[in-house]
């Protein structure tokens, strides 16, 4: 449906800047903002996305964004973030999903 739009730049930008920050906490603040950020885009066609609409598209986008390091920015976070109880359940829904999208993206790319 949004492919001929096409209006994930925004978001490749926001995840780009992932290895200018230096701590996990932060780190995770661009991983978040990212997500939201994709999730507004994907709401923007008048419907209420889900995870469904939610994963392709933010696999996708770390694919497209072409920012190195990903899994080690995901080591990184899972070693050494723990967040305070107010902050961990969507913290962690965005990370799982990051970590997850990353899982897909490098299970692919051993197939080829």
């Amino acid at each position: 449906e949004f492919l001929d739009q096409a209006p994930w730049s925004a978001a490749q930008e926001a995840i780009g800047t992932l290895n200018l920050h230096k701590s996990p906490r932060s780190k995770l603040a661009v991983i978040r903002n990212t997500a939201v950020l994709l999730m507004e885009l994907l709401a923007s066609s008048g419907s209420v996305p889900g995870a469904d609409d939610f994963f392709p598209v933010f696999t996708y986008v770390l694919v497209r964004s072409g920012t190195p390091w990903l899994e080690l920015n995901r080591e990184f976070i899972e070693t050494y973030y723990r967040p305070r109880a107010a902050e961990s359940t969507q913290d962690t829904y965005w990370f799982t999903q990051f970590a997850s999208a990353l899982a897909l993206i490098k299970s692919l790319a051993e197939q080829r």
